[in-house]
């Protein structure tokens, strides 16, 4: 399928009627597939190459970026809304757009983190995005704006990557008593309907007083 011909002046004509999500999402595979020597190609004349370039290696911590979103989040500065009306209900602001985008990628770099960084730091960076997400469920408005009931589910996280990226590094940081009450609580309420297949995942990764309090509790 992937394979297939595609005629460029058809693609052409969907790519503009798209939202500019979905242009965003598709210019995130794109920068995915494309390789790395020719990223430079596809931006140059729109971006500034210059402030593109890779940091020196030790620069900077994936923590310290995740601590930055977070607290730029919770000061609203991706807060964006507009005068909702039964034709633009549906419809997400650029802000909101432009928060999905960068918590996604956030969380992408930390499930790319999870089997080989500091399982404490990357385990605080997750629980940092998950504490954004559990405010965007309360609605209470605080981080971002969506124009009709908004939710967690809109942000399209993968679950299925990272909550057992987040369980690896929560096992070997956390009691048994902490890793239950923790593994419970965050796949309740991000993804319950995938209860048993992540506490499967949990009891792989728990070490034997984790197994044993992880197993009393999901056998209830």
């Amino acid at each position: 399928m992937g394979k297939a011909p595609v005629d460029l002046d058809k693609l052409h004509t969907q790519l503009h009627a798209l939202s500019r999500g979905a242009l965003l999402d598709l210019l995130e595979k794109a920068i995915d597939l494309l390789p790395k020597s020719r990223l430079s190609q596809l931006i140059v004349g729109t971006l500034d190459l210059d402030k593109l370039r890779p940091d020196p290696p030790g620069a900077g911590r994936l923590l310290d970026l995740v601590l930055e979103f977070h607290q730029a989040s919770l000061r609203r500065e991706y807060y964006e809304d507009f005068n909702v009306n039964s034709k633009n209900y549906r419809e997400v602001s650029r802000g909101t757009q432009t928060w999905i985008a960068e918590c996604n990628r956030i969380l992408s770099r930390l499930v790319q983190a999870a089997p080989t960084g500091a399982a404490g730091e990357v385990r605080e960076g997750f629980e940092k995005i998950f504490e954004l997400l559990r405010l965007i469920d309360e609605g209470n408005d605080q981080v971002v704006f969506f124009a009709d009931e908004g939710g967690s589910w809109q942000v399209g996280v993968e679950w299925d990557k990272v909550i057992p990226a987040w369980l690896r590094t929560l096992a070997p940081t956390a009691t048994a008593e902490e890793f239950t009450q923790q593994a419970v609580r965050i796949i309740d309420e991000f993804q319950e309907y995938r209860r048993e297949q992540h506490l499967k995942e949990a009891l792989k990764l728990a070490d034997p007083a984790q197994k044993k309090a992880l197993k009393e509790v999901s056998s209830r």
